[in-house]
């Protein structure tokens, strides 16, 4: 009988599909401070990025 855990990376327990860190290249960017919205940028984290109204960390949204 096989262990149905969840806790491998094969069927029942894999991570991404929305489960995972990387969410694709669409989506925005928000300002976790003012809340202004900007397109994601492909291969940037939204972490690493800084609003341009005011300079706050942004995060996906």
């Amino acid at each position: 009988m096989p262990n149905n855990s969840g806790g491998g990376f094969g069927r029942g327990g894999r991570r991404g599909l929305g489960g995972g860190f990387a969410r694709g290249p669409g989506g925005y960017c928000i300002c976790t401070k003012c809340g202004i919205k900007e397109p994601h940028k492909i291969a940037t984290p939204c972490q690493t990025q800084k609003c341009q109204k005011c300079g706050s960390p942004m995060t996906r949204g």
